[in-house]
């Protein structure tokens, strides 16, 4: 086979009930790329904004993890399920229904950095295994608190006396199934999420993100090319340091080079560019540049 050079960044709208690594399959075997990674996994019954970096754009999520994203979902309460969202059985359930006021006073204790025991149907691993694989074998395991960031979280509606709805900003690590879970517990009932749908990942927000079918036809494949954003897109807040024709050969090398632009106090990493290409995401120390990443084109 041979694979295409697209490199760059292709926003998705995920729809309902395709997993996020079904939406990469689509896109790498349509547009015949070899390399195609995503940021921020979403769960299949989940929907909204998807980020896939094609090609050399991959070699830049290690730096881009940390992105802030938004998320609107709605709880229904006075059921906990085994997976936190509509895909599981029903495990605890109570009579108690919260009233908005309540709802209002009990979120504000969740801006800011908490700890959040990640659900046991999320992706993270155990011992190399996925932690919802284990929990669908019905293998006991616990999971560590991990500290995330909620930046802002409100009450968007109340659909009825068993449903709110919500919209959060947070770092990445959340799981909005867990965030769901502890408000509910914190207002003496249960719940589960059962509508998700991610709104903005960093810059990359729904307004920008393209649909997908399963069965992808030329048209679409056009589509998708024409919708591809740059690489350096994501990388906004790295400074940038334009080298000449000679350095850029050494970088491309794996040698350093002598840095004379940065204050290496102050930056700690940096793009090099040539001819307006991203050469290479470098360290900056002891008066050198270091290729730490180099790109190809």
């Amino acid at each position: 086979m041979v694979f295409s050079k697209v490199n760059g960044w292709l926003i998705i709208d995920k729809n309902y009930g395709i997993s996020s690594a079904k939406v990469v399959h689509i896109v790498k075997k349509s547009l015949k790329l070899k390399k195609v990674g995503h940021i921020g996994t979403l769960d299949p019954l989940a929907t909204g904004v998807l980020p896939l970096a094609l090609g050399e754009a991959t070699k830049t999520i290690p730096y881009i993890c940390n992105l802030l994203k938004i998320y609107k979902f709605t709880i229904k309460w006075g059921e906990e399920t085994s997976t936190g969202d509509t895909e599981g059985d029903v495990t605890k359930t109570s009579s108690c229904r919260p009233v908005v006021a309540d709802i209002k006073r009990v979120i504000k204790d969740f801006i800011g950095f908490i700890d959040q025991e990640p659900h046991k149907y999320s992706a993270i691993k155990v011992n190399g295994k996925r932690a919802y694989d284990l929990s669908r074998q019905g293998i006991d395991f616990s999971l560590k608190k991990r500290k995330i960031e909620i930046k802002a979280i409100h009450v968007t509606s109340i659909n009825s006396k068993n449903h709110a709805n919500f919209e959060v900003t947070c770092g990445s690590g959340t799981y909005v199934r867990s965030l769901a879970r502890d408000i509910a517990i914190s207002l003496g009932t249960y719940g589960h999420v059962v509508s998700l749908r991610r709104l903005k990942v960093g810059l990359f927000s729904e307004e920008s993100a393209l649909s997908i079918k399963n069965d992808i036809n030329k048209e679409d494949c056009v589509l998708m090319n024409n919708s591809i954003l740059p690489i350096n897109r994501v990388l906004n807040e790295i400074p940038v340091i334009v080298v000449k024709k000679n350095d850029m050969e050494k970088l491309k090398r794996g040698e350093a080079v002598v840095n004379k632009i940065l204050d290496e106090n102050k930056y700690k990493i940096a793009q090099v560019k040539y001819n307006n290409n991203l050469v290479s995401i470098a360290n900056i120390r002891e008066g050198h540049i270091y290729p730490r990443r180099n790109f190809n084109f």
